[in-house]
């Protein structure tokens, strides 16, 4: 028993009082990311109460919230536009809607195609029970009886899904007797498919997006300012951690961002490049 306590005790867990250390980070880390996706709600509802313009304050354009001060990735940029500003903005947003979905959070994504595909369903489920009550000859509910939206909406889901059918009311596989019936079959199988290759590409685009691997990339906390032969260089590391498949060929580019001003007026978020010496930007930056 003594030995386990001590073991427990070289482990960083003390279970004889309510402080529990945390030598691995991970209660860190979760306090972290809850951290900062309060701060991201918390910047969305201020720029949605002030119609996306903010009063300016001094602070960072990009966040650092994550693990070693690293970036989440999230801009301190609200967009606004009204009248026939907005209308065309929108305009562009609807050429593009494959990439404006896939910029969106995964759980809305799984949302929308949820939705998506449910109205698919529905949609059949309602042509059905019209193509059995203005045919007496579909007979896809039980003798004597109507076609109920319950029957079809799992008529509805087990063409969609190719499971196999089974039929109350009729031995007729191949609705010979019932030819409207088969044109809403072939339409919704058709649909089906194309609803399926849409889900997956986009489920697969997002998953394997490329703007997550940098996540791996880390920048130093600190920056220097080091006097070189008379020079100043502004001096800062960058770490891949995946020693296994390790970024090849990267190339680095630096901005300054900062506001500008002549006395008079000022001019917000204005961008310089900065010249790389090491590694050379002569040579590709690498």
């Amino acid at each position: 028993e003594n030995s386990s306590e001590e073991a427990d005790s070289e482990l960083g867990y003390d279970f004889g009082s309510s402080v529990l250390d945390d030598n691995y980070g991970f209660f860190s880390g979760a306090t972290r990311r809850i951290n900062t996706q309060y701060n991201n709600w918390m910047w969305y509802l201020r720029s949605r109460r002030t119609g996306g313009h903010q009063e300016f304050k001094s602070g960072r354009l990009l966040d650092r919230d994550n693990a070693f001060h690293q970036s989440t990735g999230l801009m301190h940029v609200s967009h606004s536009a009204k009248g026939e500003t907005r209308s065309q903005v929108l305009d562009l947003y609807t050429d593009d809607w494959f990439h404006v979905l896939l910029s969106l959070e995964t759980y809305k994504i799984l949302i929308l195609l949820g939705i998506l595909v449910t109205l698919v369903y529905l949609l059949f489920a309602g042509l059905f029970i019209w193509v059995d009550r203005s045919s007496e000859s579909c007979n896809l509910a039980s003798e004597g009886r109507n076609l109920t939206f319950q029957g079809a909406f799992a008529f509805s889901l087990i063409t969609s899904s190719t499971v196999g059918y089974g039929f109350p009311g009729s031995g007729d596989p191949f609705f010979y007797d019932c030819p409207g019936l088969l044109a809403v079959v072939y339409f919704q199988v058709v649909v089906s498919l194309m609803v399926n290759a849409f889900v997956v590409g986009l489920i697969l685009q997002r998953v394997g997006r490329a703007d997550t691997r940098c996540h791996q990339v880390v920048f130093s906390d600190k920056a220097c300012i080091r006097c070189i032969g008379g020079h100043f260089y502004f001096t800062l590391q960058v770490y891949d951690l995946d020693r296994r498949h390790p970024v090849v060929e990267a190339h680095v580019r630096c901005y300054a961002v900062f506001h500008e001003t002549d006395g008079k007026n000022t001019a917000l978020f204005q961008t310089r490049y900065m010249r790389l010496q090491n590694p050379n930007d002569e040579l590709g930056g690498v």
